[in-house]
């Protein structure tokens, strides 16, 4: 009861995500055949703005009435555009080519490239040591296509890694895309960290409560060594990248009304781990404006190929520069068998700040620690698709169109079909055998393992067995159930031991494969864990909209301790896990729900749920319990 209040607080202190009015334009160079992609759009006098996309399109939120646009790109002159509030028409913005040759630049004091990398080593320090707070507006995007025989399954009832031996895997997952508006808070000095996330949307193959994406900044080039899994590179501004790399001034160029060095980036030694590219700094101030980096030849990632990293910075209402977009893409590749036992994805990461505030106070609330660092509203999924096409600050890509159109369409189309089946298929039972299970968190690292279940009729056991490499130990469960019916009623019976890290306290709503992508992919860990063995009996009663069921559970629970501080992208340090009541206890509980659909007027659902829980230590030495009701 207590994060649901907090929750409303910190709801309460948010600016709200819906404007009166979208801008929408796409921005060419004068001729109009070339599109301004990584164009800036700024509101003027305004925190907000945005980044056009490949094709040169962009949306922009803004305030009812009158605005004006500031319009950057590096090569052309900025340009000032009036918006009358009145049009709902697409802009279509020309911008002029500024071209300036090197050779015929004025270089004052014929400045070397090292001394401009020095001066913006200098500068980004300068920027990260003013940022005590943060706050800001953030869109994040991710796009996933898979290939190959192992391939992943999130349908409406879930999500978990399926292996089968096909040449491909199933069309509706093949592709997924997450999208995320949230509100992000951080305190650098009292190193807090909270997001909410407002609104989201995904493909039909995945379940909304699975949809925890907020990537704020989980690769910044801004620090000094990057992490990508087994490789660790230096970044270009390192305090030390003199040492690694070789700079070439390759042009000057206007950005906007300022002139922006051009450097090419090039790896000194074949022995590290480095990049190579391009990046720009703005001459005179020398603030990273951005790079344009990809892991050079000789830096061998494993799994990962064709990695692709964007980064631009912006100035705050402060003058301070932050990183204000990331742009990741690449492609994750593991052959076991070639044609049978292999996987490949491909992904796509984009996250922006449409609106940041930096050194300004933050709410009060989220300095509570019973707050979680990531919560949901409850409103975030009620934004329909004429909330999307108004308010996303990202235009979709055609493809990312495409596999929207195409993975709702098979699911719904797949779930019509399922409905016919069960109807009149006469297949009483079904198995699958290798179906692999992969879990990450800070505790265990990574557990891997077969999860094989079986089916006949009314019967269904489902399993997992796993070796935990950060605890260096064997992990499992075995559930049986069996269901009777009763005419319009069902009644099952379960029973379970078990072996297993488990959450402590209250779960997010996500599955455990989409905590482990989080964890693994952002460095972000929302949980704590400890070590559960024992077994559980139940029972449970299904009427129509009506379920009723108890549990007895005898459990002995273990402390676990932090065994990694790596990630896919990250090697930093990753909170303690805390330690626990350890001892034997004995549980008992039951829930009841009801659901009424249509209960007033169509379209108006009702759900009630009670829930309660008792009991005690082996010695009756400790006594729990706790009740939940929600409407």
């Amino acid at each position: 009861m207590k994060k649901t209040i907090l929750l409303i607080v910190i709801l309460f202190c948010l600016p709200r995500f819906s404007f009166s009015k979208i801008i929408i334009g796409i921005i060419k160079s004068a001729d109009g055949k070339t599109p301004a992609a990584g164009a800036s759009i700024r509101i003027l006098g305004t925190n907000r703005g945005a980044y056009a996309s490949s094709n040169g399109t962009f949306k922009i939120p803004a305030a009812p009435g009158k605005a004006k646009l500031l319009i950057k790109s590096i090569g052309y002159k900025s340009k000032i555009v009036e918006i009358n509030g009145e049009s709902d028409d697409t802009l279509r913005i020309f911008l002029t080519p500024n071209p300036v040759k090197l050779k015929e630049a004025v270089v004052i004091g014929d400045i070397e490239p090292e001394e401009i990398v020095r001066r913006a080593i200098a500068r980004k320090n300068e920027n990260a040591s003013k940022i005590k707070t943060f706050q800001g507006d953030l869109y994040s995007k991710m796009t996933l296509e898979m290939g190959g025989a192992i391939f992943a399954s999130a349908d409406g009832e879930g999500a978990s890694l399926t292996a089968k031996l096909v040449p491909k895997a199933p069309e509706k997952n093949r592709a997924f895309i997450l999208e995320t508006f949230s509100r992000v808070y951080q305190d650098y000095e009292k190193k807090v960290s909270k997001t909410v996330v407002l609104k989201r949307k995904q493909t039909a193959n995945l379940k909304p409560d699975n949809n925890l994406l907020a990537l704020k900044n989980f690769l910044n080039l801004y620090e000094d060594k990057i992490k990508i899994i087994d490789a660790e590179f230096v970044s270009p501004l390192a305090y030390d990248a003199l040492d690694y790399y070789s700079f070439d001034l390759v042009s000057r160029r206007f950005y906007g009304d300022s002139l922006v060095y051009v450097l090419k980036v090039e790896p000194k030694t074949p022995l590290y781990p480095l990049f190579e590219g391009t990046m720009q700094i703005l001459e005179g101030s020398y603030n990273l404006i951005g790079l344009d980096l990809k892991p050079s030849e000789t830096s061998g990632i494993a799994l990962v190929d064709s990695l692709s990293i964007v980064q631009k910075f912006e100035p705050s209402n402060k003058k301070i520069w932050y990183p204000a977009m990331l742009d990741l893409s690449g492609r994750v590749s593991l052959e076991i068998v070639k044609g049978l036992l292999d996987v490949s994805l491909k992904f796509r990461a984009y996250s922006v700040y449409s609106d940041a505030k930096i050194n300004e106070p933050l709410p009060d609330s989220i300095y509570r620690d019973s707050v979680p660092k990531l919560t949901v509203s409850p409103l975030a999924d009620s934004g329909g698709l004429d909330y999307w096409r108004d308010s996303s600050v990202r235009t979709l890509s055609p493809k990312e169109k495409l596999i929207y159109a195409r993975i709702d369409s098979v699911v719904k189309r797949e779930k019509s079909k399922s409905a016919s089946v069960r109807d009149s298929s006469k297949k009483n039972y079904r198995y699958s055998v290798f179906f692999p299970y992969a879990d990450f968190n800070r505790v265990g690292a990574l557990s891997l393992g077969l999860s094989p279940k079986f089916s006949y009729k009314n019967f269904a056991a489902e399993s997992f067995a796993a070796y935990s490499f950060g605890l260096k130990k064997p992990l499992g469960e075995l559930s049986l159930n069996q269901t009777f019916e009763l005419g319009d009623s069902k009644i099952t019976i379960g029973a379970r031991v078990f072996s297993k890290t488990e959450v402590v306290g209250e779960r997010l709503n996500s599955s455990r494969l989409i905590a482990s992508l989080i964890a693994l992919g952002a460095h972000r860990d929302y949980y704590d864990y400890f070590q559960k063995d024992g077994a559980k009996f139940s029972i449970k009663f299904t009427r129509k909209n009506f379920s009723l069921e108890g549990f007895f559970e005898n459990s002995r629970h273990f402390s676990l301790e932090k065994t990694t501080d790596r990630s896919l992208f990250f090697k930093s340090h990753w909170r303690k896990n805390p330690a626990i009541d350890e001892g034997s206890y004995k549980t008992i509980g039951f829930f009841a729900v009801q659901n009424s659909r249509d209960a007033f007027f169509d379209g108006f659902d009702v759900r009630a749920s009670l829930s309660a829980l008792g009991g005690s230590d082996d010695g009756f030495r400790s006594r729990f319990y706790s009740a939940r009701g929600e409407l």
